[in-house]
């Protein structure tokens, strides 16, 4: 269900002029508190202790293994990294398998497509390519792709670009930092600006705005076709009505 979502969700984007228009609001706040999230058939995340968990719709469910950071793909299909940078996969209902490289964290969109990105400790860029990791140019600190396969990362300085796929570039985006980003879709792009505050951009022609009503101090922000969710400083974790 992932792929519809994610589509329409940035259409509305230019209309609210000021504010994040077409913007979804995560002011819904979860049980528990967690160090990292990701979204995509579902909402994942590991805790303070490396426990990796699921949310079913209802609560979270831990799963098996330890991981420092955890992604999940738009078909359900888990990823993650321990803190010995070793790269699993898992697929639903599955087992944890072992991939080959080492990372410090994981990105996936359509992992049929093989669009898995990883980084590791070096900042260095890497895609699947069925059987292995190909290097991307630059270095990054966080990178995170869409249900349509497109790609948003920042560097240690909280420079944001956008990977340009059919020139194996990086694209950097004038005039705006962010501390997270997060990609549904071309269309729309979720950030955390140098202020812990929401924001969003829908067009290449709209700057990154503010989500007014989401909670404030947050340090990520996941999303896919549910709309996003934030982490918070104090690991509180909000989701969309």
């Amino acid at each position: 269900g992932g792929m519809g979502g994610g589509m329409g969700g940035g259409m509305g984007g230019g209309m609210g002029g000021g504010m994040g228009g077409g913007a979804r609001v995560p002011n819904v706040k979860l049980s528990g508190a967690l160090t990292q999230i990701h979204s995509g058939a579902k909402l994942v995340g590991v805790n303070v202790n490396m426990n990796i968990y699921e949310h079913n719709g209802q609560k979270w469910v831990q799963l098996d293994g330890a991981a420092i950071h955890v992604a999940c793909s738009i078909e359900g299909e888990l990823f993650c990294c321990n803190a010995q940078k070793v790269i699993y996969r898992r697929a639903p209902g599955g087992a944890w398998q072992r991939m080959p490289g080492a990372a410090r964290m994981v990105s996936a969109g359509v992992a049929a497509a093989n669009q898995i990105y990883v980084i590791n400790d070096a900042d260095n860029i890497y895609k699947w390519n069925g059987s292995g990791w190909t290097q991307l140019p630059g270095a990054l600190k966080h990178v995170d792709v869409g249900a349509d396969g497109s790609v948003w990362g920042y560097n240690v300085h909280n420079d944001v670009y956008r990977l340009d796929a059919a020139a194996n570039k990086w694209q950097k985006q004038e005039g705006v930092k962010l501390k997270h980003v997060a990609a549904e879709s071309a269309t729309s792009v979720y950030g955390v600006d140098m202020n812990g505050a929401l924001v969003y951009r829908s067009t290449d022609a709209s700057p990154f705005m503010p989500v007014p009503g989401t909670p404030a101090n947050l340090t990520q922000v996941a999303v896919c076709g549910a709309g996003p969710a934030v982490l918070d400083a104090g690991s509180s974790i909000y989701k969309c009505a």
